[in-house]
């Protein structure tokens, strides 16, 4: 093939690359469009069915066309997450409810940065407070004393480790503004909490399901602990009623039984992954190299979990009371695939896959 023909082709792609992104600019601003209306008609921002749609939509078109039903797939899920990015925006920067001083303790934190820009984009007055000291795009309180004043919500994002220690001197201030921890362990603060709603504090505790690093919110989940102060789980509600999360009321004395085996099992189960490669003696070019689809998305997870910061993981499965019960349950099923695995019978392994595969059925059955 002649350089000239090669220079022409390329020309064309081009060409169609800059239709494409066109095209793309034309959905986005539809979109859009699609987000003012849905704010208008109080519809959610995601809508499952519609999403299925555009996808079978995708496979059919690459049928037709010829192309490959993955590709066709891909380009759909990154169409539908740009357009709900659109949607979401417009959504999060219309909230109509009454407009608050917030404060946020442990600002400068991930966390902490981003409750601040979602509460700020809503309209809200938001101030951090933070000892480390670190830029900022908000207004800094000097003290912990002069950021509460006043605030009608103070949410607590500190690291775990401080936790006590900054709901003790929250309550020593005895502030009339409701009171929110972020905190992914509940024990270690449940008996503050109790004391202060006894004392007349308003306290509600969160826990978002998601890092700071996420921009959709569709999809994601906000768990509610109400703590027995009349009106403070509404208030929240009030507040994110008007995003795209999801969310879920768990009482308080639950919490941490619940995280124990979303966070510390999934955490665990990754960590140990990552561990046995480690300690394989084999290098990761020799191991990578040929590599299933399930070793790769495994492999992914496990990546993910390692990147993210050791003191908040450790501090999760070391601060959570429940974390032993989860780790023998690990070591029993341990056993019980060892013993399944190894014996010359293959039922007891059978039974294995298929109670699991019953399991998730139930779950996706649910989620239907």
């Amino acid at each position: 093939m002649s350089d000239e023909r090669l220079t022409e082709y390329r020309a064309r792609l081009e060409e169609i690359d800059r239709e494409v992104i066109r095209l793309i600019s034309e959905r986005v601003r539809i979109a859009k469009n699609i987000g003012l209306t849905k704010t208008e008609n109080g519809s959610p921002i995601r809508d499952y069915r519609m999403e299925k749609r555009v996808i079978d939509r995708a496979r059919r078109f690459c049928d037709e066309s010829g192309v490959d039903r993955e590709i066709g797939e891909q380009i759909a899920t990154i169409l539908i997450s740009g357009a709900v990015r659109a949607q979401e925006h417009i959504h999060q920067s219309r909230y109509e409810g009454e407009l608050h001083r917030i404060l946020i303790v442990g600002g400068a934190g991930k966390m902490g940065r981003w409750l601040a820009n979602i509460l700020h984009a809503q309209g809200h007055r938001v101030t951090v407070f933070d000892p480390s000291p670190a830029a900022s795009d908000f207004e800094q309180a000097t003290t912990l004393a002069e950021g509460a004043r006043g605030a009608k919500l103070i949410v607590l994002a500190t690291p775990l480790e401080s936790s006590e220690a900054v709901y003790e001197e929250i309550l020593h201030l005895e502030p009339t503004g409701v009171i929110a921890d972020v905190f992914s362990v509940k024990s270690q603060v449940t008996p503050l909490i109790e004391r202060g709603v006894r004392d007349g504090r308003r306290i509600v505790s969160l826990h978002p399901m998601f890092g700071p690093d996420v921009y959709l919110l569709s999809g994601r989940t906000l768990l509610i602990c109400d703590c027995g102060s009349a009106g403070t789980a509404h208030f929240i509600r009030d507040l994110f009623e008007g995003t795209a999360l999801t969310l879920m009321d768990v009482p308080l004395a639950r919490h941490d039984e619940i995280i124990a085996y979303v966070l510390g099992l999934g955490h665990a189960i990754n960590l140990l992954f990552a561990r046995c490669l480690c300690d394989s003696g084999r290098s990761p070019e020799e191991i990578v190299g040929v590599s299933s689809t399930t070793f790769e998305k495994q492999l992914r997870a496990s990546r993910e979990v390692c990147s993210e910061n050791p003191r908040l993981y450790f501090d999760i499965q070391n601060m959570n009371p429940l974390s032993p019960m989860v780790f023998d349950v690990m070591e029993n099923a341990l056993d019980h695939l060892r013993s399944a695995a190894l014996d010359p019978d293959p039922s007891a392994f059978e039974r294995i896959m298929t109670d699991g595969d019953r399991w998730f059925g139930a779950v996706m059955k649910g989620e239907g």
